[in-house]
């Protein structure tokens, strides 16, 4: 991806290219050709057994054309060098080919009509050995040779480096959606780093499952590792003041809420930095509006969130879920009522919540991003959740109550719905597009309405009926909010920011 040159040449970390690779390979490329590969030396150290092959053997490999090369990895991929141009019409490798991701990019080449062309010279001296990658994918080969029949026919990404500046990785919503983004940019092949801005030293575990580079500006080495960035994001308004130190061909706003909620001391200055972009990212359809209606912007992409339905989904049966208890229970006879939030944001409504729960008689579940609270009354407090945690609590608990004061999509009220918890939302500021009072949750008319919510839980409690309404309401509204919706969405509006 930073190569600049006119031809590309590959080469394993543990390969030896000849001194008269390049010279022969240009050579052949320049008399007209579009991929040249060559004869290579075998290199054993005695590790790996490899059938009719010795120390020092060369293997010279035939001439292929598409139908060829369909069938056959023919090329060495140590041995290959082409015009760039190729990478750069039809996309480079594929990061969803884990193996075979060379022949893949071969016959797609070929495919499209790249002309190939085999040196007899030797090019490469290739070491084998026990640490071979391939020998990890040799037994699922024929799944890769099934997926490699219907990639090669279409073009590749043409991967963009895209970074996302974040003002902390503390867990909570909306550094997981943007954790989120990057990693469906990243498996799409581009080249995606995020940036913390704050105060962090080390990767934080809730981040490091998400396989995404990053890098903190308090190291004296991350300048060098940002340059000729395509699209810097500006995820939160105190990221805004930062994108002038990098240079990048676009700049965009990630916009998760109406920011000025989140601050009433710092309304003027959340005000310019929306004034100051062009070009916005924003997960909900009432924030275009607000975006077009009170800035007057037009370069709006709407990427609705979504739910990862591999993680979030509903128990097998009920009886797995319905006041039946489990490891998240006191007792076994009891309702089970989750909440979930940061403890030390009053936006929260966490201590709303708490009050409408206080006389009922229901097991309390705290789940939280607050490391400091460890016990809470009679609720059962876990703290900082995996994905994978979240949603069997999910799974294990009855009745989800939400009384924040500000959301801007409320993920995790959907991700409930996902995993069949029946849902009560208090209508906050900003809006929350997916509920439907009556049909997929109960409504509440304000998050300080503790008496409302308290009728509301105790309602579900006593009606089954409508409990089970709901939760078939739920689910069906989740699977219309898929993580495959989101992925189109954001791919998309890449594509349109870089083609603009």
């Amino acid at each position: 991806m930073e190569a600049r040159g006119e031809y590309v040449a590959f080469l394993d970390s543990d390969d030896i290219a000849d001194p008269e690779r390049l010279r022969l390979s240009v050579r052949a490329l320049e008399e007209g050709r579009d991929v040249v590969y060559g004869a290579w030396r075998a290199r054993l150290d005695g590790s790996r057994p490899v059938e009719n092959l010795v120390d020092g053997q060369v293997v010279r490999s035939p001439h292929s054309n598409a139908k060829a090369l369909r069938h056959t990895c023919v090329p060495e991929q140590s041995t290959v060098t082409l015009r760039r141009s190729l990478a750069l019409e039809f996309g480079f490798l594929k990061s969803s080919m884990e193996y075979r991701e060379d022949h893949e990019f071969w016959a797609r080449l070929s495919h499209f009509g790249a002309r190939f062309f085999a040196v007899p010279d030797v090019l490469t001296t290739l070491r084998l050995h026990s640490g071979n990658n391939e020998l990890n994918f040799k037994q699922g080969d024929e799944v890769w040779r099934k997926r490699l029949e219907t990639e090669f026919r279409r073009k590749g990404v043409i991967p963009k480096k895209i970074v996302y500046l974040m003002a902390g990785l503390g867990i909570g919503g909306g550094n997981i959606v943007i954790a989120q983004h990057a990693r469906i940019l990243a498996e799409a092949g581009h080249d995606v780093t995020i940036v913390s801005l704050g105060i962090d030293q080390s990767v934080p575990d809730w981040l490091q499952s998400y396989k995404v580079p990053v890098v903190f500006m308090s190291e004296p080495s991350s300048r060098d590792k940002l340059e000729r960035i395509d699209i810097l994001f500006a995820t939160f308004w105190t990221t805004y003041f930062d994108l002038p130190t990098f240079q990048a061909k676009h700049q965009v706003y990630l916009v998760q809420s109406d920011e000025r909620l989140f601050d009433a001391n710092n309304v003027s200055k959340v005000e310019e930095t929306v004034r100051g972009m062009n070009s916005f990212v924003t997960i909900s359809g009432w924030l275009v509006d607000l975006l077009k209606s009170e800035y007057s912007k037009t370069e709006i992409y709407h990427v609705p969130n979504g739910v990862d339905g591999s993680i979030f989904f509903p128990a097998e049966t009920s009886d797995a879920r319905s006041f039946k208890g489990g490891i998240f229970s006191k007792r076994k006879d009891r309702p089970r009522i989750l909440i979930e939030g940061n403890f030390g944001s009053p936006l929260k409504g966490i201590a709303e919540a708490f009050a409408a729960l206080e006389p009922l008689d229901v097991d309390i579940l705290f789940a939280t991003n607050s490391t400091d609270v460890q016990s809470l009354g009679r609720a059962e407090v876990y703290n900082n959740l995996s994905a994978t945690d979240m949603a069997d609590l999910y799974r294990r608990c009855d009745i989800m109550l939400k009384m924040s004061k500000v959301e801007s999509f409320c993920l995790p009220a959907l991700e409930a719905m996902a995993c069949g918890c029946a849902v009560v939302v208090a209508e906050p500021a900003g809006n929350i597009e997916f509920l439907e009072h009556e049909r997929n949750s109960l409504v509440v008319s304000s998050p300080s309405d503790i008496e409302g919510a308290r009728a509301a839980v105790s309602k579900l409690i006593a009606d089954r009926k409508l409990r089970n309404s709901l939760i078939a309401g739920g689910l069906k509204t989740a699977q219309q909010h898929s993580l495959d919706k989101t992925r189109l969405a954001l791919l998309e509006a890449i594509d349109e920011l870089v083609e603009g």
